[in-house]
């Protein structure tokens, strides 16, 4: 699954969500820009969140990081 969210401010651009294949034309820097990250969750899809910046600003997850829960169909959300 590829999630491409766009400035929500600019109608000009389409966020789109990909299944069962990677576009690398949305993905700045093509198959080179590409980052993959592993499912980390038990009884959820999930990602570590351990490095996280908000306008390029760290957040300090500190202690190794967090779960991230990314199934949004899950109710733990």
């Amino acid at each position: 699954m590829g999630l491409n969210f766009e400035d929500p401010s600019d109608k000009s651009l389409v966020s789109t969500v990909t299944l069962g294949y990677i576009d690398y034309n949305q993905i700045k820097g093509g198959e080179d820009g590409f980052n993959y990250y592993s499912n980390i969750g038990l009884n959820h899809w999930a990602v570590l969140m351990d490095d996280v910046q908000y306008n390029k600003e760290g957040l300090g997850m500190g202690m190794g990081g967090r779960m991230a829960i990314i199934d949004s169909g899950n109710t733990s959300i």
